[in-house]
């Protein structure tokens, strides 16, 4: 019903195109795992962060701005302005990483708005038809796979460098480092809309800093002494400062830098072994560490300027309304929305009465308000006195213990609990590979070590069949750009790069199958698995209806697992 009336309400707006140069253009810089401490002016102890600190000085800072501690949760609420789980979104992977269709996201509003609309990195948020970025609004798209580069649900050899991506659905290699290429794209994207006259969404979403820990030389080595071997993950970051400069010289240089809403923030606190500006916690945590991040912003036009600071407490899901607000976007009257505009506190007003409230991270479940956390439903925290959560005074004030868990629990109530089935057979995906990562509710399938240590474990993938007719069903072991027989394993040389693969030395491991199984809705068959087979080829004729894919391979003594790599096709 919303893309219903998002094309409709393109129309109304297109005799308004002549106005398009008055909207503001508007980017947002997400970078991965990367801390609340991580920048120079954020007082990292070696990091220089140059780009990132003048775009604080220039710019506004929301300094008590949170999300949530895991990658597809912010993800989910910075697009739709909504609680993470109140749209579906309950993980990282696994399948309980994606937004239910009925929710508008970003994109979807800003192109209904006559904007062009593009993301460049990283998603996130469901690889499949119809929850890919090119299904929710994005006019242009160029990621990688899933949660990160070199993941089960990525590419088989990226390696950061010169890497395959998805450039509008179709696979495509792009020379250059990763980070650099988002930016790359993402400024090209940027001058385009410009020269054809229309406004810009630009949504560039950088895997850096998360791990693998991969840059070039260049930028790790003036920290190698002092960044005890973490000299890679703040080059990194050092990187990412550099491309900062880099597009800000292209907003001055191209004309657009009065007009444009840059926007800098980051997915969650950074991993152990980072800087979370000495608060409790990190990545994953429900404590101010994992959750509390840098946000600057700055746009000329709109007065959003001269290194002012507000500590108004915020949140993922207020952006998407105060982008509504700042670029006076029309929206269905129906929408609705847990964020608030921010809008005011930006331009110098009065903190909006929406804004002075009990705040909710709803992936961990934590209560703030701008005194008070409560934490894992029991623990409370009195942030003014004890910004780094050490002392729990819970017993010292049960009615706000009491209020808050009630607060939590009105916030539950409103949970989107049903399960995500990707489509299968549609024009628009006509041809889907799907891998371990997106068996449902497993959680750590990104791992390859489930694939090259040949571990025995299995899964299903929720599907609706919208279109009947024959479909082809084919199970690898192996991916079939390595085109391996299904009972060998490959040799050091040909095996490429794996995230979270087998350690230096440690072996790929062949496994003894000799028989597999698929089932889909009433299709269920078994079929032999010959020593020179390098995959098996199932044809199933299906109906209208929503099932699940299942699949078995049996090893000779007996045990079995499920097809790491499944590749399915409408064929009629």
């Amino acid at each position: 019903m919303y893309r219903i009336i998002c094309c409709l309400l393109t129309v109304l707006l297109l005799p308004l195109s002549g106005m398009s140069a008055d909207k503001p253009n508007v980017i947002i810089v997400l970078t991965d795992d990367q801390g609340y401490g991580e920048l120079s002016c954020h007082g990292h102890p070696y990091l220089k962060t140059p780009n990132l600190d003048r775009l604080a000085k220039i710019g506004f800072e929301l300094t008590d701005f949170h999300v949530s501690s895991k990658c597809s949760p912010t993800r989910g609420a910075l697009m739709t302005g909504r609680h993470c789980r109140h749209v579906g979104v309950r993980e990282a992977d696994n399948g309980r990483n994606i937004i239910g269709s009925e929710f508008p996201v970003s994109a979807e509003i800003f192109s209904a708005n006559g904007y062009a609309t593009g993301i460049f990195g990283k998603w996130h948020l469901g690889g499949h038809y119809p929850f890919r970025p090119q299904d929710r609004g994005f006019q242009e798209t160029l990621v990688h796979g899933n949660g990160a580069i070199g993941t089960t649900g990525d590419i088989w050899a990226n390696d950061y460098y010169d890497d395959t991506y998805w450039r509008n659905g179709k696979k495509e290699q792009v020379k250059g480092y990763c980070t650099d290429v988002w930016f790359n794209e993402a400024m090209q994207f940027m001058q385009r809309s410009h020269d054809q006259g229309k406004p810009s969404f630009t949504y560039l979403a950088t895997n850096a800093p998360h791990g693998p820990y991969i840059v070039p030389s260049k930028y790790a080595e003036p920290y190698t002494d002092a960044a005890r071997g973490q000299a890679n993950r703040i080059g990194m970051m050092s990187n990412i400062d550099e491309n900062i400069g880099r597009l800000m010289e292209f907003l001055t240089a191209s004309g657009l830098e009065k007009n444009t809403i840059l926007i800098f923030l980051t997915d969650n606190g950074a991993p152990r072994m980072g800087n979370n500006g000495g608060m409790r916690g990190g990545k994953g945590s429900p404590y101010d560490g994992g959750h509390r991040v840098p946000l600057l912003m700055r746009w000329p036009d709109g007065g959003v300027t001269g290194g002012e600071k507000s500590d108004v407490l915020t949140a993922h899901v207020d952006m998407l309304p105060t982008l509504i607000d700042l670029c006076k976007l029309k929206v269905d009257s129906g929408i609705r929305f847990d964020g608030a505009s921010f809008a005011p506190v930006l331009q110098g007003g009065a903190t909006p009465d929406a804004l002075k409230r009990t705040l909710i991270e709803s992936y961990k479940g934590v209560v703030m308000t701008e005194r008070w956390r409560l934490v894992n439903g029991k623990e409370l925290y009195d942030i003014q006195a004890d910004p780094v959560q050490a002392k729990d005074v819970a017993q010292a004030h049960p009615e706000l213990v009491t209020q808050f868990r009630e607060a939590l629990e009105r916030n539950r109530q409103k949970d989107y609990t049903v399960t995500p089935r990707i489509t299968i057979g549609s024009e628009q995906q006509p041809h889907q590979l799907f891998t371990v990562y997106h068996w449902f509710d497993k959680h750590g399938y990104y791992s390859h070590k489930r694939v090259t240590q040949g571990q025995l474990v299995n899964g299903e993938i929720p599907i609706e069949i919208t279109k009947p007719g024959t479909f082809q069903f084919v199970l690898r072991r192996w991916p079939a750009e390595l085109d391996l027989p299904i009972r060998s394993k490959p040799a050091a040389a040909e095996a490429g790069f794996q995230f979270f693969g087998p350690k230096k030395g440690e072996p790929y491991k062949a496994l003894d199958i000799r028989s597999s199984r698929l089932k889909v809705g009433a299709f269920d068959e078994t079929k032999p698995v010959t020593k020179d087979a390098s995959a098996v080829t199932f044809t199933a004729d299906l109906k209208i209806g929503v099932t699940n894919i299942e699949t078995w391979f049996s090893l000779a003594n007996g045990k079995t697992l499920g097809a790491y790599y499944l590749e399915v096709q409408h064929l009629k």
